[in-house]
């Protein structure tokens, strides 16, 4: 039986149950970690994987940091915070607060430390950031101009048409679905949702 502190990992897969608070045996883990990031796969994967290993990583910087006094962060183990696992994140999705990464299924990891997770459907829908703690909004419940559209949903809807698909456009400008009663226009909610059923399998 041992006195000094133990640092418990919280993925079996590591080959020790306890690891002592040193330096190297402490690096050993968060190197294993860093390989799992590597080897995150956001075409399969659930974005939430990505997040927990990163708060697992934090946890062993945290030790690391008591014990050198050093200050070190994810680039340690090799690490760009900037250049994590992700399917490409579409063009002119803005926000006030950093998107590290995304699934294939539209799951965003979000937040100033990388911890939480929202859809990409739901940041467009609900505001684009412009700047200056400014956002662009639209009424999710209210009908919308197919000029209003913004960017990335103005392209994808005009390539969607292009390839014959049934979103239309009225004689007022707004978006309608043809084989809706009475030609229905569609809300902006509903524009949204077929963009992320169309390019990701969501809604």
């Amino acid at each position: 039986m041992h006195d000094e502190p133990m640092l418990i990992p919280r993925y079996e897969a590591y080959y020790e149950t306890e690891i002592a608070y040193h330096e190297d045996a402490l690096d050993r883990y968060g190197n294993w970690l860093a390989g799992s990031i590597r080897l995150f796969d956001p075409q399969s994967d659930h974005i939430g994987v990505l997040r927990d290993i990163l708060e697992e990583m934090r946890r062993v910087l945290a030790v690391v940091n008591q014990i050198t006094h050093a200050g070190s962060d994810e680039t340690r183990y090799g690490i760009d915070m900037t250049d994590l696992p992700s399917v490409p994140i579409p063009d002119g999705i803005t926000t006030e607060y950093p998107i590290w990464a995304m699934d294939a299924h539209g799951n965003v990891l979000v937040g100033d430390v990388a911890n939480q997770i929202v859809q990409i459907t739901s940041i467009i829908l609900y505001g684009r950031y412009v700047g200056l703690g400014a956002t662009i909004q639209y009424d999710p419940d209210a009908p919308i101009r197919v000029a209003d559209l913004p960017e990335p949903i103005k392209s994808w809807y005009h390539n969607d048409r292009n390839r014959g698909r049934d979103l239309g456009e009225d004689t007022d400008g707004f978006v309608y679905d043809p084989h809706e009663p009475d030609d229905m226009r569609l809300t902006w909610e509903e524009v949204v949702h077929s963009y992320g059923w169309e390019v990701w399998g969501i809604d």
